[in-house]
C-alpha cells in the first residue's frame, strides 16, 4: 500500500560530501525515477541513467530507493561529491502504459491487485499538485523545500532564496534585533517568478529579524513592520505585474 503522504519528489543540496541520496517513494521500473540538478545559476540538467546516477531498489514492495551520483567529471561534481551551490531533484515520473493484465490469477489474485492499485497511486500522485489540480509531471522539479539552514541574516542582509515556485527558509538574526535589508529577497526579477511562495520561519525568539516595510511596501497590515520570531511564520507571494512580493498570510502556533 503507497502511504497518504507520500511525496513524489525529494531535494539535495550539495555540500561537497555526499554521493548516495535516498527517496521514499515506491518504483515500478527505473524509468520512474527522473534526475536533475540545478546549477547556483539556476541552470537545469537533466541527469542520464548510467552515465550520470545508478539506482538501487527500483520495483522494491516496500518502497523508497537510493540514487548515487556517477563521477565522469561532471561540473556538479566535487571529488564525486554534489558540489555546494548544486542542488538534486528526484522525482517519481509516470510511464503511460499498462503492464497488469488481469486473467484467473488464482491464489495470487491479492497480490497482482495490490501491486497494480500501487503503482496506479504512484502515478496519480505524481500528477497532481499541492492545489490538487492536474498538471505535467516536470513542473515537480519547479517546486521545492530548502531544509538546510537555518540561515543567520546580518543588519541589511537579503534572505538567500532559489528559483522554486513554492520554498520553506528558516532563518535567524545573528545577534539580537536585525532589521532585514529593505528588499529582503533581493528582488531580482530574473530570480522570481509569478505566484512564487517564500515561507519563512524564524527559530529564534532572542535573535530575531523585522521589516521595517508596512502595507505600503507588502499589503501587510500593521504601522509597526513585520516582527519574525520563533513559533511566527510570514508568507510571501511574488507579483510579476507588480513586480514586488506581497505578505500573504501569518501564523502562529
Amino acid at each position: 500500500m503507497i502511504p497518504a503522504n507520500v511525496v513524489p519528489l525529494v531535494s539535495y543540496i550539495g555540500n561537497d560530501t555526499e554521493d548516495e541520496f535516498a527517496f521514499d517513494f515506491s518504483t515500478f521500473e527505473s524509468g520512474n525515477v527522473k534526475a536533475r540538478v540545478k546549477s547556483p545559476a539556476g541552470i537545469y540538467t537533466d541527469l542520464v541513467l548510467a552515465t550520470d546516477y545508478t539506482l538501487d531498489g527500483i520495483g522494491r514492495l516496500a518502497g523508497g530507493g537510493s540514487l548515487t551520483l556517477v563521477d565522469a567529471g561532471q561540473a556538479w561534481l566535487a571529488a564525486g561529491k554534489l558540489a555546494t551551490g548544486y542542488t538534486l531533484f528526484i522525482q517519481y515520473t509516470p510511464q503511460a502504459k499498462q503492464l497488469a493484465r488481469f486473467r484467473d490469477l488464482g491464489p495470487h489474485a491479492p497480490v497482482a491487485f495490490e501491486r497494480a492499485l500501487d503503482r496506479l497511486t504512484m502515478d496519480i500522485v505524481a500528477l497532481l499538485n499541492a492545489d490538487g489540480s492536474v498538471t505535467d509531471a516536470a513542473t515537480f522539479l519547479d517546486y521545492g523545500y530548502t531544509p538546510s539552514g537555518p540561515q543567520t541574516i546580518a543588519a541589511g542582509e537579503a534572505i538567500v532564496v532559489q528559483k522554486l515556485l513554492r520554498q520553506h527558509i528558516r532563518v535567524q538574526s545573528d545577534g539580537g534585533e536585525v532589521a532585514l535589508s529593505a528588499t529582503p529577497f533581493g528582488n531580482d526579477p530574473d530570480l522570481f517568478e509569478d505566484g512564487m511562495e517564500i515561507v519563512i520561519e524564524p527559530v529564534s525568539d532572542a535573535d530575531y529579524l523585522t521589516l521595517a516595510e508596512n502595507a505600503a511596501a507588502y499589503g501587510f497590515e500593521g504601522n509597526g513592520g513585520i516582527v519574525l520570531k520563533r513559533k511566527r511564520i510570514i508568507t510571501f507571494i511574488y507579483s510579476a505585474y507588480a513586480q514586488r512580493f506581497y505578505a500573504k498570510a501569518t501564523g502562529v502556533w
